[in-house]
């Protein structure tokens, strides 16, 4: 009697949901008759197991059923065949040391497959257990892809026409950390197949290909699905480094789509819990970041798009070369994935994933600067971080910069360099580039997921702030700055056109150097408008201010200060199409004042406009 399929020494047996067998066994024999099985435990026969019938062999084969083994084990199974008249079995088979709990598949590329140092490698538990790529069971330990001896010829065929030498030193891989932990949280053995190989892009593990069988790498995983009953309990995922160019990246979530598509149909599983590794840091990388990045993102978002799929972060892990996870953090690896499969498969207690749950910007209440605050949920207690909490960048849009992040519980607050209306239409990354520094976790060691770029604040249908204005000489004045009429005579101003640097109409040292006096500064611009609008003119100041549209007087603040503070004021406006004149005048407030900060907002501009970018603001000329 051989076995061909779904019972061979040290194997684990995938449960049902009633915590029992229901497995397809196939295999040939010498004889023809009725197919018994006398199971045991320790060396007593199991109830309901002393000796039942599992179905015939007949014309050399057989393909039956084993129901109702119970979780646990190890079992030994005695296997006989009996011809109908036949008194002692005429074909037997003794199965040893098997294992009924969850099996999982383990397939990607080389992070998965396991790089890390083997002198960190977790040490190996008797309740689990790894098919490794001889397609032989034994307790699993690192390195489970055994490429040196591997079955399916795909693997000989990557390698060059060769199998790839054995590694003395490393070959620590997540996957058996992952079991090892699943089993801690279910007391249920576990079992890996091992499917993933090094360097294989999307495009290699297309489920196209199945039919090519062990010439592929999808194939090949169905195969050993298949050779160990044709039912796994889910799969964990580490790849997409060989897809972080322009044409991988831009297919990418298509082609895990139709991978967990596949899958989850070829097994008869359509909600197949799959738990996948967002990629990493790379140390050497060209100028593909853009694409590293984009990888990164969508494997964020798969969840989003892919039912019962959740992702795990290890841009926060250490590596052992450029590219590669090193073992003590392929053991933190494991036990992330494990963590987020519990939640999958519905584990009691099991956290949901660490993601964020908004994103806003407020004013700090101490600078006026703009602070990103970040709020996480389903935090195992409080995120932290071992040193100042790194991670976060701006696309430099205005110079916005972050000088500090503080983490508060369930938040994070990146402080910034630039007042808060500057960080309209921003947007942000979490670990952008290719080896980015990100220290921050939760008390439950899950790593934050990279992400990025998003908007921290929507933008706005608003101009550039005012640097160009005509602007008079610093005049004196009498009686109150309250009663400053609009001027009779423009020309006594004697109005210069001057370009300032940056966003604001600075005049602080001229102001500076006349403290002692009743000072005023004019300024003047004109807003051509194409077509009619409604306006809102933003304006900061720091000192008494008024300001006229076409010599009507449309706002005044005779107890203007300190600080000037971009968009603090908002005045209305309705601007017919054409021309109009601005004219502001702005007191030395003894001296203390420096200018004006002054742009405008279009208003009643719809959100999908302000999206597409299908609108038109008003231009600042002089």
């Amino acid at each position: 009697m051989n076995i061909q399929q779904g019972l061979f020494d040290h194997a684990v047996i995938q449960r049902d949901a009633n915590d029992v067998t229901d497995q397809v066994i196939v295999g040939t024999s010498s004889v023809d008759g009725e197919l018994f099985a006398k199971i045991t435990a320790k060396g007593k026969a199991v109830r309901g197991f002393a000796l039942v019938s599992l179905g015939r062999a007949s014309h050399g084969g057989f393909s039956v059923r084993l129901r109702g083994l119970p979780i646990g084990g190890p079992y030994q199974v005695e296997l006989s065949i009996k011809p109908k008249g036949a008194k002692p079995p005429a074909d037997t088979l003794v199965v040893r040391d098997i294992l009924v709990g969850d099996v999982w598949i383990a397939a990607g590329q080389s992070n998965m497959q396991g790089c890390g140092r083997r002198t960190f490698a977790a040490k190996p538990m008797s309740a689990v257990r790894a098919f490794y790529m001889n397609d032989l069971w034994a307790v699993a330990q690192d390195p489970i892809h055994n490429m040196w001896e591997c079955v399916d010829q795909v693997h000989i065929d990557f390698c060059g026409g060769a199998r790839r030498a054995a590694d003395a030193d490393h070959g620590g891989g997540p996957a058996v950390a992952f079991a090892q932990e699943m089993h801690r949280r279910t007391g249920v053995p576990q079992g890996v197949l091992a499917c993933a190989h090094g360097g294989t892009s999307m495009s290699q593990w297309d489920p196209s290909l199945r039919d090519q069988e062990g010439k592929s790498l999808y194939g090949a995983t169905i195969r050993r699905v298949n050779k160990n009953g044709g039912r796994v309990r889910g799969m964990v995922w580490y790849q997409g480094e060989s897809d972080a160019f322009d044409e991988g990246a831009a297919n990418y979530t298509d082609r895990m789509k139709t991978l967990v598509a596949a899958l989850r149909k070829d097994l008869g599983t359509p909600k197949l819990p799959v738990a996948i590794v967002q990629i990493g840091r790379v140390t050497e990388w060209g100028s593909a970041g853009s694409a590293w990045n984009s990888i990164q993102d969508q494997q964020g978002k798969l969840p989003s798009v892919i039912r019962n799929l959740a992702t795990v972060a290890s841009i926060d892990l250490g590596l052992c070369d450029s590219i590669h996870i090193d073992g003590p953090d392929m053991d933190r690896l494991g036990k992330r994935l494990a963590v987020v499969m519990g939640h999958l498969v519905g584990l009691p207690k099991a956290p949901a994933p660490l993601m964020v749950d908004k994103i806003s910007v407020v004013a700090n209440p101490e600078s006026g600067n703009g602070d990103v605050v970040i709020e996480m949920k389903n935090v195992a207690g409080r995120l932290r971080s071992d040193g100042p909490p790194r991670g976060f960048a701006f696309d430099g849009r205005g110079g916005a910069r972050i000088f500090r992040v503080d983490l508060e519980g369930n938040r994070i607050i990146c402080r910034s360099s630039v007042q808060k209306v500057d960080l309209d239409g921003c947007m942000m990354h979490y670990g952008r580039g290719t080896d980015p520094v990100c220290t921050i976790t939760d008390e439950a060691d899950r790593g934050l997921l990279v992400f990025g770029p998003v908007m921290v604040s929507p933008a706005r249908p608003v101009t550039d702030f005012a640097n160009q204005a005509e602007v008079s000489e610093l005049l004196k004045y009498e009686g109150a700055f309250a009663d400053l009429q609009y001027p009779r005579d423009m020309t006594s101003l004697n109005l210069a056109k001057r370009t300032f640097e940056g966003d604001f109409l600075n005049r602080h040292v001229e102001f500076a150097g006349r403290a002692d006096e009743n000072i005023i500064a004019w300024y003047r611009l004109k807003l051509n408008c194409p077509e009619k609008m409604s306006l809102a003119m933003q304006l900061g100041y720091d000192g008494p201010v008024k300001a006229w549209m076409n010599g009507k007087e449309i706002y005044s603040d005779p107890k203007g200060t300190n600080p000037a503070i971009k968009d603090a004021k908002r005045v209305l406006i309705d601007a017919p199409a054409g021309k109009h004149e601005l004219l502001f005048a702005l007191d030395g407030n003894r001296g203390r004042a420096w200018g004006i900060f002054v742009r405008f907002e279009r208003l009643n501009v719809s959100k999908s406009a302000i999206a597409s970018g299908a609108f038109v603001v008003p231009e600042i000329v002089v």
